[in-house]
């Protein structure tokens, strides 16, 4: 919308406006990697990554959403989903500059995942399948739905998405999207 009316708001206007809407709103303000921190409102821009170039992003919806107060409230039933490493985000940062994506890759995690997969096992079963075919990661965005892969190429993208709708049918959506620059 900004755009669309000639840019009347700056980038600090646009965040405060974000982050009015939800927490992790403005993180989607930037068309670049970015780390967020506090709730999600607070976001620092970072350069592209080496260790992505020329990967892919597999995207998958099942068609039903998971709310995210209910996925925070149900941390208390999960508390070594809780025991997360501290600095593991600048870890994550380190690991994707340097361009060392096995490393990355262990860096991985989210501790909402532990009450989504529970009461939504599906979830799992779509992780298991994509990396059966071959992706190089495969987690849970945010409290969910949406699961995500990291996939070598574009080729090898169009290939997961093609089998997973062969297995899983087309409920949902998929979408397969640049990661890193090709």
């Amino acid at each position: 919308m900004n755009r669309l009316f000639g840019e009347p708001l700056g980038s600090a206007e646009l965040g405060m406006l974000a982050a009015r809407l939800g927490s992790d709103v403005p993180f989607f303000l930037e068309a670049r990697p970015a780390l967020a921190t506090g709730r999600g409102e607070e976001v620092t821009p970072l350069g592209p990554f080496a260790a992505l170039h020329g990967l892919w992003l597999f995207l998958v919806h099942p068609g039903f959403g998971i709310p995210t107060a209910w996925a925070y409230a149900q941390l208390a039933r999960f508390p070594t989903a809780l025991q997360g490493r501290p600095g593991r985000a600048a870890e994550l940062v380190e690991r994707l500059r340097a361009g060392d994506l096995p490393a990355a890759v262990r860096c991985l995690y989210n501790a909402l995942e532990a009450p989504a997969l529970r009461k939504y096992p599906v979830l799992g079963l779509y992780q298991e399948f994509c990396r059966a075919q071959g992706a190089l990661a495969s987690l849970m965005s945010g409290s969910g739905s949406t699961t995500f892969a990291w996939v070598a190429g574009a080729e090898a993208a169009t290939r997961l998405r093609d089998r997973f709708v062969e297995r899983f049918g087309a409920r949902g959506w998929t979408a397969t999207v640049p990661l890193g620059e090709a």
